[in-house]
């Protein structure tokens, strides 16, 4: 194999190593996209509309189970219809990555 073919065989590898790195999710990305900080404030400082817990500072596997449950319909009392509309958006690897954001607040 000659140089420049080797060089552009490197060169390939780390663009593509630097295309998927971006690609990693963001949980604050998720929670601006999905409008969390509407109702949670952009801290996770408000109880939603007045009735929920304040979220941020949670643990991380707090904020999933309370994500799981509202997918499933086993968490949530009268913000549960809201929050399962919310919540069925988003798949595991988001709900790592929101709530890895969340517990950092």
């Amino acid at each position: 194999m000659g140089r420049a073919f080797k060089i552009f065989i490197f060169c390939m590898f780390v663009f593509s190593q630097n295309i998927f790195a971006s690609q990693k999710l963001n949980g604050e990305h998720i929670y601006l996209k999905y409008k969390c900080y509407a109702c949670h404030g952009l801290k996770g400082e408000r109880p939603a509309l007045g009735e929920s817990k304040i979220i941020g500072g949670w643990s991380k596997d707090r904020v999933i189970s309370a994500l799981q449950g509202y997918k499933d319909g086993t968490y949530g009392r009268r913000l549960k219809k809201s929050m399962k509309a919310q919540a069925k958006e988003l798949d595991k690897s988001k709900i790592e990555a929101v709530a890895k954001y969340i517990s950092n607040l």
